[in-house]
């Protein structure tokens, strides 16, 4: 993720990188910080990273300019934490066999779970529609969870997919990469209903091609096969 001309990036046993891209033909290192687990994914918030940690759950670090990130907080979820996305004062986590875990983020010293629930399958990586997250939850599908609700979070709808290992929402439109399946575009209009087409689907072996991550820019689809 990038922020004030600033990029993290989750470098799994490599930690918490910072490059300074600023000039982005010439990006500039500038530090880092192990993790306590594999660094699988990160967000930020000003010149603050979020890091889904592994097994050691959410860890939290201010970003500076001229050295090494410094370390503010943690949380164990005691899941584990794959992907994360922050909505106002709030963390969310896709925490694997544990589901989606909701943070209150109002102390970064001392981040609090609040809610959480079971997405039935593993939930791999998390996109936002308005207050609804979107969890890609691997043999489960593409979940669709109301978290922030008067008394818990509930999960809205679904649409099956095989093996959904990582979402993107994009306007009113969510992209889901299915294992061995490619990629699934389809409208939004929660909570009443999803519906989804294959934009296009696997046409090597099955053990050949893998979509591990993806990106959406305008009318084009990015893919880390």
């Amino acid at each position: 993720d990038a922020s004030q001309g600033y990029a993290c990036v989750a470098e799994y046993n490599g930690g918490l990188q910072v490059v300074d891209v600023t000039i982005p033909t010439a990006p500039v290192f500038i530090g880092s910080q192990a993790t306590a687990s594999n660094a699988r994914d990160v967000t930020m918030s000003g010149l603050t990273a979020y890091v889904a940690a592994g097994t050691a759950g959410l860890e939290i670090y201010a970003v500076y300019i001229h050295k090494d990130p410094e370390f503010l907080g943690s949380l164990d979820t005691i899941g584990v934490t794959y992907g994360i996305v922050l909505k106002d004062d709030r963390a969310y986590l896709a925490d694997y066999v544990l589901g989606v875990q909701e943070i209150d983020l109002s102390n970064v010293a001392t981040p609090r779970l609040v809610n959480t629930i079971d997405t039935q399958g593993s939930s791999r990586a998390l996109g936002l529609f308005g207050p609804y997250v979107m969890v890609a939850d691997y043999a489960s599908g593409l979940q669709a969870v109301k978290m922030r609700t008067p008394t818990s979070p509930v999960v809205i709808d679904h649409q099956k997919g095989n093996r959904v290992l990582n979402t993107i929402v994009d306007g009113d439109r969510a992209y889901f990469a299915a294992d061995h399946r490619g990629f699934k575009p389809g409208e939004l209009f929660l909570p009443y209903s999803m519906s989804f087409n294959f934009l296009f689907e696997d046409h090597f072996e099955n053990d050949v091609w893998r979509a591990e991550d993806f990106a959406v820019q305008g009318p084009h689809l990015f893919v880390v096969d």
